[in-house]
């Protein structure tokens, strides 16, 4: 039980500017379905749910060619169904469904201007609608949303006397359409557009104060329409006692504007609230770090770090029948990460990774949720004669705490990875060939992550064992 099968295939093609590929099931096969124990009862089936994820339409990614200082992005669209009863909907209907794409185009253009000036110019468009259904107990319940969206951003690079190096640049995006529409039978519930742009001036010099030690400072002001004017500045001092040991010092803050989901939408037909009040979301961190090689081969990295949010844009049940996204008090964290790689003889590479953290509210004290305190992550690849190439990774993850105070159960995942690449290419078009077979979660292990407060499982069983195929022709 709790197993269901797709096959899919992957076609990609990619030059040195971009991809073009295709992504999308062609079949279906597996087990019983979606299990969900916490829902063993009649009324719901026996909790058991086949084909929980409809993929109904397939990934698409087309950037056009264009020249080389150009560059465009990948239009996705993808479908799912929905069983598990989130926000209250009926579990397992089928017509409790969502459907999602993005499409992004991109150019970048750089020109020099003398030995020691470059000017880079970089403008996008952004387009992402969303259609959704979504049935409850007594009503069906559509929505929509349409973002569309331009933006570019300028920069100027020099050297300056005495060892300086300035960056200056301005960026902007506008949200010409950001508009969401929620109706039911009765009629429309929610209907508006919220257009909204943001304006950003940054300002970087890295300095070498002498040959052993520089420092990078930083500065960036951004003023958006739909919230507060926000100031982050950045700095590292980074400095090299011997020539196989760097040490850093880093410190910065960043920040995150509401979204008009969180701040400008209302549904009161199932007690979603608005909250115009929103702040936007501030983080501050500290990080210490040691670089250290050893030998020609091995390079080790210790990290200590400390960070510290405040203004977290949660959404919070606010009673009974009603939520809404609300600024909590925040969390801080400290923690500590190692990490070894080794490239070694004939093509060997070898990594371990190891992180410890404790993250608790500022508030209250206590661990925050969907935080696990230890990780780990062991990887390596290897050649296999001429055209075979292997790599392996493992997962290693202590529990998490759910938003319901119940723990999650640590698990262990190992993902492998073969690349083959045939001795030929296709001459006539420049192609080299690669097919690529990536295998998840390669022993089956059965792992759950925190769920969010929209659903009715404290946590989520997460997928067993799956299997892509991709086919690459790079040129």
């Amino acid at each position: 039980m709790g197993k269901t099968g797709s096959l899919g295939i992957l076609l990609e093609a990619a030059d040195r500017g971009g991809a073009a590929g295709f992504f999308g099931p062609v079949g279906r096969g597996g087990g019983a379905g979606l299990f969900l124990p916490r829902i063993c009862r009649p009324r719901y089936g026996l909790g058991i749910f086949a084909h929980p994820r409809p993929r109904a339409v397939p990934q698409f990614l087309c950037p056009p060619r264009l020249p080389s200082p150009h560059r465009a992005g990948p239009a996705l669209l993808a479908a799912q169904g929905i069983p598990t009863g989130a926000y209250e909907t009926l579990l397992g209907d089928a017509r409790t469904w969502s459907r999602d794409s993005h499409s992004f185009l991109e150019a970048h253009f750089a020109q020099p201007l003398g030995a020691t000036r470059r000017l880079v110019l970089r403008a996008y468009v952004d387009d992402s609608p969303y259609q959704g259904s979504y049935v409850y107990p007594d009503l069906l319940e559509l929505d929509e949303s349409l973002n569309r969206a331009v933006g570019g951003e300028l920069q100027f690079h020099t050297e300056l006397p005495h060892g300086n190096q300035l960056i200056a640049g301005s960026e902007f995006h506008r949200d010409f359409r950001a508009s969401y529409h929620i109706y039911n039978a009765s009629g429309t519930i929610f209907d508006h557009n919220y257009p909204f742009h943001q304006y950003s001036l940054y300002l970087q010099d890295r300095w070498d104060i002498m040959p052993a030690l520089s420092t990078v400072l930083g500065v960036r002001h951004d003023r958006p329409s739909i919230s507060r004017s926000t100031t982050t500045p950045r700095i590292a001092l980074i400095y090299h006692p011997v020539a196989p040991t760097t040490l850093k010092l880093l410190y910065g803050q960043a920040f995150r504007t509401p979204g008009v989901w969180e701040s400008k939408v209302e549904d009161v037909a199932i007690g979603f609230l608005a909250n115009a009040d929103l702040a936007p979301a501030k983080i501050r961190t500290a990080e210490l770090v040691w670089e250290q090689r050893l030998g020609r081969r091995i390079f080790q990295t210790l990290s200590l770090y400390e960070y510290r949010m405040k203004h977290l844009i949660d959404q919070i049940q606010v009673d009974d029948e009603h939520t809404q996204f609300r600024n909590t008090p925040g969390a801080r964290a400290r923690g500590l990460e190692v990490q070894m790689e080794a490239r070694l003889p004939r093509g060997l590479q070898a990594y371990a990774r190891y992180a410890l953290q404790r993250a608790e509210a500022v508030d209250t004290g206590k661990r925050l949720s969907n935080s696990p305190a230890q990780q780990l992550r062991l990887g390596g690849a290897s050649p296999v004669g001429r055209y075979l190439t292997t790599s392996v990774q493992v997962l290693g993850e202590s529990g998490r705490l759910t938003l319901r105070q119940s723990r999650t159960a640590a698990f262990w995942q190992t993902n492998l990875r073969l690349a083959a690449r045939p001795p030929r290419t296709l001459a006539a078009w420049g192609c080299q060939l690669q097919a690529v077979l990536l295998v998840q979660n390669l022993f089956d292990s059965r792992y759950a992550v925190p769920g969010g407060l929209e659903l009715r499982q404290a946590s989520i069983t997460q997928d067993g064992r799956s299997l892509a195929l991709r086919l690459e022709c790079a040129w």
